[in-house]
C-alpha cells in the first residue's frame, strides 16, 4: 500500500468546494482504475482532502492498494504535487 499527494480541484468563488471534492475524486478514481483493462493494477483504497496542505489550493491524499501498471504510473504522474 503506498500513498501519493494529487492536485485537488479548481473551486470557482461561490461554488461548493465538497462537492467540487467528490466529483473530483470520484473522476480521479475510476479514470485511474479504467486504465487497468486486465485488472491487475492498483485501485484507490481512499482518498481525502490532505489537512496538512497549506494555501489556496486544494491537495488530496490517496491510499493506493495493489500495484499499479505503467499506465496508470503515468496517470497519476499529471496529478501529483
Amino acid at each position: 500500500m503506498s500513498y501519493v499527494r494529487l492536485k485537488g480541484p479548481e473551486v470557482a468563488e461561490g461554488q461548493d468546494t465538497d462537492a467540487a471534492i467528490k466529483a473530483h475524486i470520484t473522476s480521479l478514481a475510476q479514470k485511474f482504475s479504467g486504465i487497468d483493462k486486465k485488472d491487475k493494477g492498483a485501485i484507490f483504497s481512499s482518498v481525502k482532502t490532505d489537512p496538512l496542505a497549506q494555501g489556496a489550493s486544494i491537495v488530496l491524499c490517496a491510499r493506493i492498494s495493489g500495484t499499479p501498471t505503467k499506465d496508470q504510473k503515468s496517470f497519476l504522474a499529471n496529478y501529483k504535487v
